[in-house]
């Protein structure tokens, strides 16, 4: 999970904290899939998303830094261009 990551690369130890960072990034995908359940299959933005937030956590980031950074990743990257499955 992205939370993991940024930990290791952050050399963040604290393992409770990494865990209530991967929580809140289950919870998001979980809250966004109530709204529209196409969302879940996001894997790009999902991903991204929940690494950034991490270093918000972390105390890397400020929130607004996170959103306008996930808005620049986002028309950078396109993170909502996914490939759709094989049917």
């Amino acid at each position: 999970m992205a939370p993991r990551l940024a930990a290791v690369e952050r050399n963040y130890v604290d393992i409770n904290e990494i865990e209530i960072m991967v929580d809140a990034a289950v919870t998001a995908v979980e809250d966004d899939a109530r709204v529209d359940e196409a969302s879940r299959g996001k894997i790009k933005f999902n991903f991204v998303s929940s690494y950034v937030f991490a270093h918000v956590h972390m105390g890397y980031l400020e929130e607004l830094e996170a959103d306008e950074l996930m808005n620049y990743l986002n028309d950078s990257w396109d993170l909502f261009d996914e490939i759709e499955p094989a049917t």
